[in-house]
C-alpha cells in the first residue's frame, strides 16, 4: 500500500510489490515533469530561495567618459562568473527594472553605462 505525500507524490512502503511499486514510480515521474513550483502541486519556490550577489552601482561614482555619457568599472561578486551568471539591473531610488549598458572587462570587473550622473543600481547577479 502507497501513501500519497503532501504535493501528490506516491511513497511506496518497504515491501510493496511491482502492483503497487512501479504504478507509483510512474505517478512520481509524471509530477516531477508536471510541477511549476506554484504552492499547490510542489513546494512554493520564491526569490528568497534562490542566492544572488550583488553589486551596487552607486548615484555619485560615475566618471565621465563624454558629453552625456557616464560609466563606472564594478567588481564581479566572489562566487560568481560573469560568463555564466544570470545578470539584471534595478534603479536603487524606485526598484524597476533597468537595462543599462554593460562591458566586459574581464572574468572579474565590467563597466555599466547610464545617460545620467544622478541614478544608482543594483546589479545582482544569480
Amino acid at each position: 500500500m502507497a501513501t500519497t505525500l503532501s504535493y501528490g507524490y506516491v511513497k511506496p512502503q518497504t515491501g510493496d510489490t511491482g502492483s503497487t511499486f512501479f504504478p507509483a514510480m510512474e505517478e512520481n515521474i509524471q509530477q516531477l515533469n508536471d510541477h511549476n513550483h506554484d504552492g499547490v502541486n510542489s513546494a512554493l519556490l520564491n526569490s528568497s530561495a534562490l542566492g544572488k550577489g550583488l553589486v551596487v552601482a552607486a548615484s555619485g561614482s560615475w566618471t565621465l567618459v563624454s558629453t552625456g555619457l557616464y560609466e563606472q568599472t564594478l567588481t564581479v561578486p566572489a562566487g560568481y562568473n560573469i560568463n555564466t551568471s544570470n545578470i539584471y539591473s534595478k534603479v536603487v531610488a524606485t526598484n524597476d527594472i533597468a537595462y543599462p549598458e554593460t562591458q566586459k572587462l574581464s572574468a572579474t570587473q565590467f563597466k555599466i553605462f547610464s545617460n545620467t550622473n544622478t541614478i544608482g543600481f543594483n546589479v545582482y547577479f544569480g
